[in-house]
């Protein structure tokens, strides 16, 4: 779901931030917490079986996630927008664009929205979260509670209303540490919700591995001791402790992790699909030798690294932002451990406060649709809304006439970038093409199309480009063309996984 603050009938929607692998049969216990493969009988405690290069560090996806080493926020942002609810608790939008999960239980959570007069309230909204154990992509609601904040005030008192009637209303205490090394928010007083819960997107060093079924493409470099890491972090964050030395010193340095469950106590039904599927590839990774696994079509990967090129469209690529890929397979070019291919890159398009003001006021905007020929389009008030099915806005052309020639239209405000962005039928944002040229496709990647991330990654296939010496051209199964609008990519460019997301 993406978080849609929709103007004229304004409506708050919060974020709920939001695979080619051997189906193996899930480690046992004494599995969990194995010193890195080595391809050795023995392996003493706190052996590397690859030590880290720079290429193998640079090129892990680790890069397009915005965590720094110890896990810790960068501090808050300046507000784009006068928010004043995040203003009095000097929070940035992060607090309503993201999940909290709860120290040693990752499956449980706290998400903030804003209320309807979104800039102007002191109030947020927070509801108490817990996934899904059928659908991992969906977030069910246990408990909501409304938190009226106060200028540089830190510490509410709350009144949660549980959705399920016979569990009754609570009372406990709400506590924003926003401003610590590792931001966090503290809920006491109600057994039923409280703990510590820490950002979801900031807190791990891959949080797509809770989220997406991953590739041999993602992980790609990786050290194995920085993949037994990886694969241990999942049952870190489930709040499994660890009888090596090693891993639990490791995760006791981070803020988020409460070793609560004994190594014998634990147990696969508290893991999700999608935690279990990529348990076992990662532990496959671990134990192929890291010059073999880095292979692509004969050629040594890591040592390729260095001599790659840097993708021309790569300042237009940002971690957890919308962002629209087009690539034309059939003409690709085969360029050893990667495939480039024609295409365009698109971001969302939108306008300023100052031009969504002029709209409000009865005027008409110029929305850019293409950054690279000057192609826009207009945007005015929709002259027929009134029902509670109207979009409220129509986009049209230049000379033509709105009430029957436009499109229907929602404005969303883009928080973070304090501009508004647009979307039309089926949610479907309007885009902007910023880029047209060479597309960079890592031999490997993958591709999916469905609703979620967790389903479009479930049944994803590897992308086939060019003609190929196996034949694969006559026996029909290269890809034509390649689309998508969730896009992971290493830190050169160079794309592992494209996901289309939509009806």
């Amino acid at each position: 779901m993406k978080k849609k603050l929709l103007l004229g009938c304004v409506i708050v929607i919060s974020i709920l931030s939001s695979a080619c692998h051997m189906d193996r049969a899930s480690n046992n216990t004494a599995d969990f917490t194995q010193e890195p493969y080595t391809n050795q009988e023995e392996t003493q405690e706190g052996d590397q079986a690859e030590n880290a290069s720079p290429p193998e560090k640079s090129s892990g996806a680790e890069d397009q996630s915005p965590i720094s080493p110890d896990g810790s926020s960068s501090g808050a942002a300046a507000l784009k927008f006068d928010i004043k609810a995040l203003k009095n608790l000097d929070a940035d939008t992060e607090l309503i664009s993201s999940r909290y999960f709860k120290a040693g239980d990752v499956r449980s959570a706290i998400s903030f929205t804003l209320t309807q007069d979104w800039m102007d309230s002191n109030r947020l909204t927070c509801d108490f979260l817990s996934q899904d154990n059928q659908y991992e992509s969906f977030w069910n609601g246990i408990a909501q509670a409304s938190v009226d904040t106060d200028n540089g005030k830190m510490d509410y008192s709350i009144i949660p209303e549980f959705h399920d009637a016979a569990q009754g209303k609570g009372t406990c205490r709400i506590t924003f540490y926003l401003n610590d090394a590792v931001p966090h928010i503290t809920v006491d007083g109600d057994a039923r919700l409280e703990g510590d819960y820490y950002s979801f997107q900031r807190s791990f060093s891959r949080p797509e591995v809770f989220t997406r079924y991953l590739s041999k493409a993602d992980l790609y470099l990786y050290p194995t001791e920085d993949l037994w890491l990886l694969r241990n972090e999942i049952y870190a964050a489930h709040g499994r402790k660890f009888d090596s030395e090693v891993l639990s010193q490791y995760f006791s340095d981070k803020a988020w992790y409460h070793g609560l469950l004994d190594p014998d106590k634990f147990s696969d039904s508290l893991l999700s699909d999608i935690e279990k599927k990529n348990i076992t590839l990662i532990r496959g990774l671990e134990e192929e030798p890291f010059d073999k696994r880095n292979i692509i079509d004969g050629i040594d990967y890591a040592g390729e690294w260095d001599r790659l090129p840097l993708a021309p469209y790569l300042s237009y690529l940002h971690t957890g932002k919308e962002t629209g890929l087009s690539a034309d397979l059939t003409k690709a070019k085969d360029m050893g451990v990667y495939y480039s291919a024609p295409g365009t890159i698109s971001v969302p398009a939108s306008m300023t406060q100052e031009q969504f003001s002029a709209v409000q006021n009865g005027g008409e905007a110029e929305v850019v649709l293409n950054a690279l020929t000057g192609e826009s389009q207009l945007l005015s008030l929709d002259p027929n809304a009134g029902d509670s099915n109207s979009y409220g806005y129509l986009m049209y052309d230049k000379g033509t006439t709105p009430s029957s020639q436009g499109s229907e239209t929602g404005v969303i405000a883009d928080l973070e970038n304090g501009t508004y962005t647009l979307w039309q039928t089926s949610a479907d944002t309007v885009m902007k093409t910023v880029y047209e040229g060479d597309i960079y496709i890592l031999k490997g990647a993958v591709t999916g199309a469905y609703t979620s991330l967790a389903e479009a990654s479930k049944i994803q296939t590897e992308i086939c480009a060019g003609t190929s010496e196996s034949g694969w051209e006559t026996e029909g199964l290269v890809d034509s063309s390649v689309l998508g609008n969730a896009l992971y990519y290493n830190s050169k460019g160079y794309f592992t996984a494209v996901y289309y997301l939509g009806d």
